[in-house]
Formats: C-alpha cells, sequence, structure tokens
C-alpha cells in the first residue's frame, strides 16, 4: 500500500484485513517482474455497509453488491460496497452519507466524493482562486497521468455537489438541522463580522462607560459597486436556476427588493447633477444594460477593517448604481447596527458627499418608506458619519 506508513509487504488475504476501513488506500501488485497499479476491489475488499464489520445476509445467502466511482483528495478509486437490506434498513444514499461521502445523486448513486476532498477545494477555491474544472483535472492526473481521458467523467458531478457542500456547511454553522420548513426559511446563514463591536457578544457589559466608546467601539461600514459581477440571464429565471440560500444570506430579500425597483424606478436619478468626477459610480458606460444581462452588477456593504459581508447588505443593479438602489442595501445594514445598540457607524461611499445630503428623505419617502418612525428615531439617536475613502479623493472637488 503505497498510502500506508509502512513498507511492510502483505498478500491479498492480509492487506483486504489490515485495509477494512481504509477503502480508499492506494495498491501495487507484484506482477513477477515489477509492482503494477491495482486496487482494493482487485484484491477482494468489499466495504460493508450497516453491519460493519461483517456482512448483512437479510436478502439471502447470496450477496449483492455496488461499485462505486469515490474521488478522495488522492484520485479517483473504485469501490465495491455491500448494503444493508434489513426491515426498515437505510438507503444506499444514507449509507454513504454515514461514511463522510457525498453522493452524486440519492437514487441509485455510482459516483460519490468525500468530506475531505470537498474541503480542500473549497480552501483551495478561496485562497489560490483553484477552480472546479482545474481541481477535477488534478486529480484525474494524480489518478494517471498517462490515459486521464479513459477515466470517468466527474466535472459536472462535483461542480453541481460542490454547491450543495458549500450550502450544508452554511446551514451548520447557522445550526440548522432542516434545510426546509419554517426554521429555515427565517435563518440567518450570513455570519456576523467577528472584528465588528456587537454589544452583548464581544465587547465588555459596560462599554458604554469608556470615555473613547465612540472611537473604540465605532463600526466602520464600506458601501461599495461592482460592475465585474453582472449576471447573464439563463431563462426561465429563478424558477429555472433558484438561489440556495435565499433570502437568508447577504443577498437582500429579493421579492421586496424587486417590488421597491418597481415603485421606486422612476425616481430621480441623483447621480446625473454630481459635480465630482473621475470614478466610476455613475458612469453610464459601466452599466452593462445589455438586453442579455439579468444584472449589471452588485452594491454591496461591507466591514470596513475585514471586508466582511453584512447580513442582507447586498442588492443587483439593474441599470447602474442608483442611489434608490444603493439605499436598499446601505438601510439594511444600518438597521442592524442601530438596533443592536451601538452609538456611532462610520459609512464610506465613493460619492457619501453627494450621497448624504437627501438620505433621509429617500429612506422615508412615502411611495416606499424603508423604516419606520420608531426605526427613524433610533437612527437619529446613533452617530453616523459619512466620509470618502482617501483613494477616491482625488476625484472629487473643493465644494465636496
Amino acid at each position: 500500500c503505497i498510502d500506508c506508513d509502512t513498507d511492510k509487504l502483505q498478500c491479498n488475504a492480509c492487506v483486504v484485513e489490515s485495509h477494512s476501513c481504509c477503502p480508499l488506500h492506494r495498491i501495487k501488485q507484484w506482477n513477477g517482474t515489477f509492482f503494477e497499479d491495482s486496487s482494493l476491489p482487485n484484491a477482494g475488499l468489499v466495504l460493508k455497509l450497516g453491519h460493519d464489520p461483517t456482512l448483512c445476509l437479510a436478502g439471502g445467502t447470496r450477496i449483492q453488491y455496488h461499485l462505486m466511482t469515490v474521488m478522495d483528495v488522492t484520485g479517483l478509486h473504485n469501490v465495491r460496497l455491500s448494503w444493508c437490506r434489513c426491515y426498515g434498513f437505510r438507503n444506499l444514499a444514507e449509507e454513504i452519507f454515514r461514511l463522510r461521502w457525498i453522493p452524486a445523486t440519492l437514487v441509485h448513486p455510482g459516483t460519490a466524493f468525500t468530506f475531505r476532498v470537498m474541503k480542500q477545494f473549497q480552501m483551495l477555491s478561496h485562497v489560490a482562486r483553484t477552480t472546479a474544472w482545474d481541481f477535477c483535472t488534478t486529480l484525474q492526473r494524480i489518478t494517471d497521468n498517462v490515459q486521464p481521458d479513459l477515466l470517468p467523467k466527474i466535472y459536472r458531478s462535483f461542480n453541481q455537489v460542490q454547491r450543495h457542500w458549500r450550502v450544508m456547511r452554511a446551514y451548520k454553522r447557522g445550526g440548522l438541522t432542516k434545510i426546509r420548513g419554517e426554521e429555515a426559511s427565517s435563518a440567518r446563514l450570513g455570519l456576523q463580522c467577528v472584528s465588528c463591536p456587537w454589544p452583548g457578544k464581544n465587547i465588555p457589559d459596560n462599554w458604554q462607560a469608556d470615555p473613547d466608546a465612540d472611537l473604540i467601539y465605532a463600526t466602520f461600514m464600506a458601501v461599495d459597486g461592482n460592475y465585474r459581477l453582472s449576471r447573464n440571464k439563463k431563462g426561465g429565471g429563478e424558477a429555472v436556476d433558484p438561489s440556495f440560500f435565499g433570502d437568508n444570506a447577504f443577498y437582500a430579500p429579493n421579492s421586496d427588493y424587486k417590488e421597491y425597483c418597481r415603485v421606486r424606478g422612476g425616481a430621480d436619478d441623483e447621480l446625473a447633477d454630481i459635480t465630482c468626477r473621475g470614478h466610476k459610480t455613475g458612469d453610464a458606460k459601466r452599466f452593462n444594460n445589455s438586453a442579455r444581462k439579468a444584472s449589471s452588477g452588485i452594491v454591496c456593504g461591507v466591514c470596513g477593517r475585514s471586508a466582511a459581508f453584512f447580513h442582507h447588505g447586498t442588492v443587483d443593479l439593474a441599470i447602474g448604481e442608483r442611489f434608490v438602489n444603493v439605499d436598499f442595501a446601505v438601510v439594511n445594514v444600518l438597521l442592524q447596527l442601530v438596533k443592536s445598540g451601538l452609538k456611532r457607524i462610520v459609512v464610506s461611499y465613493d460619492v457619501a458627499c453627494k450621497y448624504n445630503i437627501n438620505f433621509e428623505h429617500r429612506i422615508t419617502h412615502k411611495d416606499w418608506p424603508l423604516v419606520s418612525q420608531r426605526e427613524l428615531r433610533q437612527f437619529k439617536n446613533t452617530r453616523v458619519d459619512w466620509l470618502v475613502p482617501k483613494f477616491h479623493l482625488a476625484a472629487h472637488v473643493d465644494g465636496c
């Protein structure tokens, strides 16, 4: 075995016995001249499900086997399974989940992915920007670098499963055991920024008594748009390609936002009268307002310290970065911060010099007020400072 930390040679019977709990190890077999690649199923290993380490005989004396392709950090492996067929037994997909594998389908699965390989890809995609295609190709090359095209095609299955994997981990972090029902519909999957002060969680109980509380316990929110994250129309919309997270993560409630844009879409574009130029906000050439685009970009509010996204602080842009669109994202974040009990919030935005002038009028507009009168009073009891990021100061004029 080339995965065991030993140079011990074993016969077929011994290698099967020693690997009864390690079905994904790679072995080589002596053919009389040299060691050639082999596999544990060829040696006779059968992974027993439900009755470890014995076989289930409920289906009679004839043992039924199921050959499966499993993707692990060491490559692609063939595994021969024998599953339980007792009364009230779990289906094959559930038995595979108990092995910490994810089946590619819940009905007669023939491919599975280990938790190890899913965790590794998720980290590589974050740190090294590795794509699913490159990752699958690499593991195929590790398995067989001479004829990788003869191996099973696992990219499409892996690309779907890795999306589900991230969703499952998000629900797990959110403390949910079910992804359907009333509990899941009101879940909060967007984790709070750990570097921001949250009263009752990560700051002292008497934090308001500190003379420098406005400085030490201030929250910094950075608002900006991103036109690179445009989205093409795929046909069918949400019915064909629904969101896995829905309204429970970083995007603002979709149905409310669409209705808000319909009602307030005719509002004056205050960016048209702006005097400072030289930045991308309000640049009509960057709207990407093509008929093939469902969204020309996004605007979001993030933590100014760690760049962590705020819950419900992101919205899609339809025809550019208009203030009415930005208001929906900003107010969602400000309401969370104000209701937490914070006394000072610092908001940075490329055009904050113009944006904050009519901010209160826009969020209390009679057509669609974004805040109630009670929430507005809470706003006024909180110090909100507006500033322009230093990088953008050169694009502004003295009047700003």
